[in-house]
């Protein structure tokens, strides 16, 4: 049963009782939302708990009077889509368009899910994006063409193109990020479309493709990705964060020489429907 301070009757939003002093972040999370313990960690690893307007994602966090307990949206709640749009394809490779919450590989994901939807059990993800990073992903048709493709990002032969929603006001209209990481070269560009005090949108191009690099160059400037639970400051509070369910990151395009045509090859995908309601949430276009 609910406190009775919980705000607006909001399901996410929960004021500790005096009867539930000690209680820990994950039974307290079990007990509220009516699930098991398993569940509720799965919530707090996802880092989408907020305990006094402060991240938290220890299960064991012990909870006093009156904390307030909130949770924001979770892209990991999205439905699976039906269908998987292509964006482009020929004899050898597919552009899909690939939705928040899905993992590019392995079980239960977008290859997984590619494969069975075009029939071809040799479908492979030529590429990664993140969990909750949407847009352009290939994917190749064989064995084969996966090395030829793989081959081509090898030699820098890829250029990628993402919008992004990051906090605070950039008054550059243009700049490069050029950091290595890991000790090896890596640069982002980056334009600005929109700006405001509180965010900004961003169009970025990258023609390396190191491990989290725009997520790693954005924080090095002092402007994470809005929504991201992992790179982004750990302290931050905006009541609007409980309604991001993601890091507002968006592979839009992708460009190469394609290996098997012999002529430039380009994908675009649009920007999806929550980071569109991000960008008019934060007031910008």
């Amino acid at each position: 049963m609910k406190s009775k301070d919980n705000k607006n009757n909001n399901e996410n939003h929960f004021v500790v009782a005096k009867q539930e002093i000690g209680s820990t972040l994950i039974d307290f999370l079990a007990f509220k939302l009516r699930i098991s313990k398993k569940a509720a960690k799965v919530i707090i690893n996802s880092r989408s708990v907020f305990v006094n307007e402060k991240r938290v994602w220890m299960a064991k966090h012990n909870l006093k009077v009156r904390d307030v307990v909130e949770i924001a949206h979770s892209a990991s709640n999205a439905p699976t889509p039906k269908h998987i749009k292509h964006i482009y394809e020929d004899n050898h490779i597919i552009i899909a368009d690939k939705k928040p919450s899905m993992v590019s590989n392995g079980p239960d994901s977008l290859e997984s899910f590619l494969r069975v939807q075009t029939y071809n059990p040799n479908l492979e993800a030529v590429h990664r994006l993140d969990k909750d990073t949407s847009g352009c992903l290939i994917f190749a048709k064989s064995h084969e063409d996966f090395e030829q493709m793989v081959e081509v990002f090898r030699n820098n032969g890829i250029t990628k193109v993402y919008h992004a929603i990051v906090w605070g006001k950039i008054t550059k209209k243009e700049f490069t990020i050029d950091q290595h990481l890991d000790e090896k070269k890596a640069v982002t560009k980056v334009r600005v479309l929109d700006s405001n005090d509180s965010a900004t949108h961003i169009q970025i191009r990258i023609d390396t493709g190191r491990t989290h690099q725009i997520r790693k160059h954005l924080n090095l400037m002092g402007h994470d990705l809005v929504g991201d639970r992992y790179y982004g400051n750990k302290s931050r509070f905006d009541p609007r964060l409980l309604k991001v369910g993601r890091q507002m990151l968006h592979a839009s395009g992708i460009e190469f020489i394609n290996p098997f045509l012999g002529k430039s090859t380009r994908g675009k995908a649009p920007l999806p429907s929550d980071f569109r309601s991000t960008l008019r949430l934060f007031n910008l276009t």
